[in-house]
């Protein structure tokens, strides 16, 4: 497959097929249901009926005076319609299963907004503007199950479609980022957890290493966060756990933080540098947050200078979007020491063409690979650097 030209799934016939069809139901009325109906909108798609598994949501008004029901209620109201589901993959893969075998005449969507902040899908001008640097990351994969997971979450960025990731094995699910065939732990490896969270990877690692580690470092820029992060070190008894309160990116400045206010209750991945929290959490955050939002101004350092007196050996970035920022706030890092880099990837539309020749040019003796992995309640592609 190496050296092959890239074939990506026919947007504008994809979509066409949707219209197509006179009602088009949507399934899924959280925070991804929000973004699906702005990302249908700008494709022409307008949505006659919404439904949702959740009881607690039904007669409540989702959108535009459209009123959340139960699926079989709907289904009932409409002829000649479709279904798309919005919602995470997990959530989509069980319900996709159910809608085909109850349903088998009714076409069955998923649309998955596919980056972290920005509300939208890689266009096909996006495509054919930086088809180039595409062709770049995709020729420099090193297997054929790295480039086959490249084309097909290629597409999901492209159509919002996650479904067809489902094919590929996701390893032992316990081990969240960590891959056997990638990431070999000894006891000199020095673990650096950036977006360590509550230290929720870190206790996946501890898991995974099995005690062959020299130290870990965990890296929170939520302050509640973090205090979870620390309570969880304290309570562990893992010695040579290192924690830092402090966000990253990719030069020492001030930066707008968003979060909100009291948080310690819910502990959600939303706080980002970028946008308020409120258009990214889910409903039983949104819930929560009421009132509470908050922005602050922070001190943000990078990653060199963070690690400046470390020789790490592994990093996960998974940073709400800020990832490519970090990895050019650790530059000098990558090129002294070439740690394996594990990340999530695409988390933003210019990652999905920028990141890999990145780092292949800050340091080109790094090999790439993929694979899908679950993360605690997402599946992710995860990008090995090795």
């Amino acid at each position: 497959m190496k050296d092959s030209a890239i074939i990506p799934i026919d947007v504008s016939a994809y979509f066409n097929e949707i219209k197509r069809h006179k009602n088009i139901i949507l399934f899924g009325c959280g925070g991804k249901g929000r973004e699906a109906v702005s990302i249908l909108t700008e494709y022409g798609i307008k949505i006659a009926a919404a439904c949702d598994n959740n009881k607690a949501l039904w007669n409540c008004e989702f959108l535009n005076g459209i009123i959340i029901q139960p699926f079989e209620q709907v289904i009932s109201s409409f002829e000649d319609c479709c279904v798309i589901i919005t919602c995470s993959i997990i959530y989509a893969t069980e319900i996709y299963r159910y809608l085909t075998t109850e349903y088998p005449s009714i076409p069955v969507y998923h649309l998955c907004n596919p980056f972290k902040i920005e509300t939208k899908l890689l266009s096909e001008t996006d495509f054919k503007d930086h088809e180039r640097e595409i062709l770049s990351s995709y020729n420099l994969l090193q297997d054929d199950e790295s480039r086959k997971i490249f084309c097909d979450t290629l597409n999901w960025k492209l159509t919002g479609d996650m479904l067809p990731l489902n094919q590929y094995s996701l390893g032992y699910e316990a081990y969240s980022f960590f891959d056997e065939e990638f990431v070999h732990p000894d006891e000199q490896s020095v673990y650096v957890d950036v977006g360590a969270y509550t230290g929720d990877t870190i206790a996946c690692f501890l898991m995974f290493a099995r005690g062959n580690f020299k130290k870990i470092i965990g890296v929170e820029a939520d302050y509640e966060n973090y205090n979870a992060l620390r309570q969880f070190v304290q309570f562990s008894r893992v010695k040579y756990i290192d924690t830092y309160n402090v966000a990253l990116w990719s030069k020492e400045e001030k930066r707008t933080f968003y979060t909100n206010l009291v948080n310690e209750t819910i502990h959600f991945g939303s706080p980002n540098l970028f946008k308020s929290v409120d258009m990214l959490a889910d409903n039983d955050s949104l819930e929560q947050m009421k009132g509470k939002l908050e922005k602050k101004v922070l001190d943000v350092k990078t990653l060199d200078s963070l690690l400046k007196n470390e020789i790490p050996t592994i990093i996960k970035i998974n940073a709400l979007a800020a990832d490519q920022e970090i990895i050019l706030g650790g530059q000098q890092t990558l090129k002294d020491y070439k740690p394996i880099l594990l990340l999530e990837f695409g988390s933003t539309l210019k990652a999905v063409y920028e990141i890999i020749p990145l780092i292949k040019k800050i340091n080109n003796k790094y090999n790439f690979y993929m694979r899908r992995k679950r993360v605690f309640e997402d599946i992710k592609t995860v990008l090995y650097c090795i």
